[in-house]
């Protein structure tokens, strides 16, 4: 045999050997993504970390691998080729090769945004890898923090929750004075509360932006809720003095004990923003089905926040609960019926969420909402941005219960914004994603 024959033969022997090598990739990908993909609802109702991670890294190698066997066998099937390879066999190779590629194409895309650095879940990966697997070397977290500290914040609330806990972790530098101004802004009490979480293990304060951090949890000791509340604060607190150096320790604490006595006031315009118009619902109605402009969602959920409808309405699970849920507001309210519910509040009030008013034997007057009644105690909320602040009336002393024709909710409210930022407003609760 020659020594060209020679090098063929080698190389056809290494070309098969590599065809399929590229064959067991595909199999063993495919079985990857099935395992994971179909076995996490098979046995369990979740798909893990780990479980995600090896289902994400299988996806282009089974891409790769069909790439490969196509390159390699692709010129043996040929249908000009004459080398003994039947016609139907030929055709069928290439309709299984265009499904397979076609699939697995369909399969990269479909993931593509958990790909991207600023992908929620692909943040809570990462974050999970550094937290709760194997110790990683101090000298990787600069790598991590060149990449993502730039991109925070994003202006997205969820996902700057997520990318500022793994930057406090990585010790990234001035991310602890950038995650203070992002809670200083947040519109709602739980979206601050999500940045403090994170921030009271942050190490790297200055001395000023340290000090504002606890004054801002000091405020938080007004703050009233349910019983698990004033917990969850405090635990944020004691935290936060437990990563503060030896040195100053004392100081920041002396800050935190000399928190506000009184309820801390709902989030509201700006000063200095006066009365626009006094707005009818038919003005509003009108305005809503003559504009075809795109809105502005974000600003919609600071104008909501603005007037203060945070205190007492929750939106994906943002915000008070002595007033109705608005998460899917669009799903039972139309667009007239719900700018009545805001314009004129106390037209209709549901027995749900309505209010009494309480004449006491003495001819005092209490209005407010009864939230337990008891055979010797009647139980009162007068102020609806502190539900959880009751008065304890005893039985023996009310005179009479009626129910109140005056609805808790503040009217006129409306009337401080401007016609776009109302219609920003509203696409907002319509849009039904609560962001």
């Amino acid at each position: 045999m020659g020594r060209d024959q020679l090098g063929k033969s080698e190389q056809t022997r290494r070309m098969i050997v590599f065809g399929k090598s590229m064959l067991a990739v595909v199999v063993a990908g495919v079985a990857i993504t099935a395992l994971t993909g179909y076995g996490s609802h098979l046995f369990s109702d979740h798909l893990s970390g780990w479980g995600l991670l090896a289902h994400m890294a299988a996806a282009p190698l089974v891409l790769f691998g069909f790439a490969a066997v196509a390159l390699l066998w692709g010129r043996r099937h040929r249908f000009d080729a004459d080398n003994g390879v039947a016609g139907g066999t030929k055709l069928l190779f290439w309709i299984m090769l265009v499904c397979a590629l076609a699939s697995a194409a369909l399969m990269l895309a479909a993931m593509l945004p958990v790909f991207g650095y600023i992908g929620q879940d692909w943040l809570r990966i990462i974050t999970l890898s550094f937290i709760r697997g194997p110790e990683v070397s101090a000298d990787v977290y600069p790598q991590w923090t060149d990449k993502l500290n730039p991109l925070f914040p994003t202006g997205d609330p969820e996902l700057d929750a997520a990318l500022l806990e793994l930057l406090i972790f990585l010790q990234a530098p001035d991310v602890e004075a950038k995650g203070l101004a992002r809670l200083e802004h947040a519109l709602t009490r739980e979206e601050q509360i999500t940045y403090a979480v994170s921030l009271r293990a942050g190490r790297n304060w200055t001395e000023s932006s340290r000090k504002q951090f606890f004054r801002w949890l000091a405020s938080t000791r007004a703050w009233r809720g349910g019983r698990t509340y004033g917990l969850v604060l405090e635990r944020i607190g004691k935290d936060a003095l437990m990563a503060t150096p030896d040195a100053i320790r004392s100081d920041m604490q002396g800050i935190l004990e000399a928190g506000p006595t009184e309820p801390a006031p709902p989030l509201m315009l700006q000063a200095g923003r006066g009365l626009v118009k006094e707005w009818t619902v038919e003005e509003l109605v009108r305005l809503v089905e003559q504009d075809t402009s795109e809105r502005n969602l974000e600003r919609g959920r600071k104008m909501f926040a603005a007037v203060g409808c945070f205190a007492c309405h929750r939106v994906a699970g943002e915000g008070g609960i002595l007033g109705p849920d608005l998460t899917a507001v669009s799903g039972h309210l139309g667009v007239r019926d719900l700018i009545e519910a805001v314009v004129e509040p106390s037209k209709a009030i549901s027995d749900q969420y309505g209010t009494a008013t309480v004449t006491m034997l003495s001819g005092e007057r209490l209005t407010g909402r009864i939230v337990n009644l008891t055979e010797d105690q009647l139980h009162l909320a007068e102020n609806l941005y502190t539900p959880a602040d009751v008065r304890r009336i005893a039985v023996a002393e009310v005179a009479s219960v009626e129910p109140s024709k005056v609805s808790l909710m503040p009217k006129g409210m409306i009337n401080f914004l401007e016609a776009g930022e109302i219609l920003d407003m509203l696409a907002w609760l319509r849009s039904g994603r609560g962001q």
